[in-house]
């Protein structure tokens, strides 16, 4: 499965889910040197997202 990496420490990604759910076929990996808002959280219902917090660059 390819893999898009996303590292952000912004709550909003604009378009995110229109994307999500048009590429069912692509892991979506977002990262952020924070811990997450409900909000990206929120994108964890969707199979192919996975959330890193806390990451350091």
């Amino acid at each position: 499965m390819p893999s898009l990496l996303i590292f952000t420490a912004y709550a909003e990604l604009y378009q995110i889910e229109e994307l999500i759910t048009a590429l069912p076929m692509v892991r979506f990996e977002i990262a952020a040197p924070v811990y997450v808002s409900f909000q990206l959280k929120q994108l964890l219902g969707y199979p192919n997202v996975r959330i890193h917090q806390v990451v350091l660059s």
